[in-house]
């Protein structure tokens, strides 16, 4: 059960790239036969690719596969290390934290206006509820690394007999 907590991402995003794969492929389909084209599929493709890249984000994050300035920081002593990830990991909180706020904004006004799709009539806020939920899952894989951080910052004073 903890196995497929700490990867929900990626199982959720699997069945995601899955599915639009599919209906790329029914797409094509599509196109070969009729020669005309099923714009609808491409919207379910585009909300389905939103969660896709949310989902990924906070995976990324949670393995810590996120873009760092690596080169430079490990050339830094245990404690400069320590200090810039938790500073790199306060901005990026505060960054998160940021588009939650505002992408809630913009899901609730697109809730409260009913705004759809052109072709499939999906509504917005669907694909749009990605944001603030992508928001909060990195946040929370975030916090759960400031220990992390701490931990790995405690082996390297052990191994190396002090602070360096």
């Amino acid at each position: 059960m903890k196995k497929i907590l700490t990867n929900a991402e990626k199982y959720i995003g699997g069945i995601l790239f899955a599915l639009i794969i599919a209906l790329c492929f029914a797409e094509v389909i599509y196109r070969f036969v009729t020669h005309g084209s099923a714009g609808w599929i491409e919207e379910y493709e585009i909300f389905l690719f939103i969660w896709f890249v949310y989902l990924g984000s906070s995976a990324c994050v949670a393995e810590g596969k996120h873009v760092c300035v690596e080169m430079l920081v490990e050339k830094y002593p245990p404690i400069l290390k320590l200090i810039s990830s938790l500073l790199c990991t306060a901005i990026w909180l505060v960054v998160c934290v940021i588009v939650f706020k505002e992408s809630l904004t913009v899901v609730s006004l697109n809730m409260a206006r009913g705004a759809t799709t052109i072709l499939a009539g999906l509504p917005y806020w669907i694909g749009q509820t990605a944001v603030p939920v992508g928001m909060v899952l990195m946040i929370l894989r975030l916090v759960l690394q400031v220990p992390k951080a701490v931990q790995t910052y405690r082996e390297s004073k052990l191994e190396k007999g002090g602070d360096h």
